[in-house]
């Protein structure tokens, strides 16, 4: 029972710690991807009324690859230029370079706009219910079990033999999902049956 009581406990707090660094991340994350959007936005405007603001392009040139890891699979498209086809094209590095070389299409303009805007709106979903979930004990141990079965999964990106998107991926999938709800949903079957186990012996001693 004692050893039931501290693994559950271990989970709950790994759980909870995690989600706290979700959402913190997520904020953070968050908040850059605001301030490449309106720099952007300001720098689209100029250009379009002929100004090219050195000072805004440099800043976006600098934080392209950034803001295009945060996007990972979302800042990705198939881009079709002549009659060559492109697959998993990145929009931010593949476009913003564009503008100095004077070759800066309407759907390349609009494509970083309408992905950056479009982005936002599904993390700041994510941001809510990674809120809702830090109220959340149930959700405290099924993320303590989500996230140690996914530790080997951290530990191979660590060491580079995968990328952050192939881990994000395998995490999301909705198998890997129901495996973690069922595990969670036996181990709370078990901690019940122990406890109701250990009011039993009790009371007929």
């Amino acid at each position: 029972m004692i050893l039931i009581i501290i693994i559950t406990s271990l989970l709950l707090l790994i759980g909870l710690s995690a989600n706290v660094i979700i959402y913190n991340k997520a904020k953070k994350e968050e908040a850059f991807l605001k301030t490449y959007f309106e720099k952007y936005k300001e720098f689209l405007k100029e250009y379009e009324t002929d100004v090219f603001n050195d000072e805004i392009y440099d800043w976006l040139i600098k934080y392209q690859h950034k803001t295009q890891e945060y996007l990972g699979e979302f800042g990705k498209t198939n881009y079709k230029t002549g009659n060559i086809m492109f697959e998993g094209y990145t929009l931010i590095t593949n476009t913003v370079y564009k503008f100095k070389l004077d070759k800066i299409s309407p759907f390349d303009k609009h494509a970083i706009k309408d992905t950056l805007n479009s982005y936002l709106g599904v993390l700041e979903e994510n941001i809510k219910k990674t809120k809702r979930r830090t109220y959340n004990p149930i959700a405290w141990f099924i993320y303590g079990i989500k996230y140690t079965l996914s530790l080997p999964l951290v530990f191979v990106q660590t060491i580079g033999l995968v990328n952050q998107d192939f881990t994000k991926n395998i995490i999301n999938k909705t198998f890997y999902n129901i495996i973690t709800g069922i595990l969670a949903l036996l181990w709370i079957f078990k901690v019940i049956f122990t406890f109701k186990q250990q009011l039993i012996d009790l009371f007929s001693m």
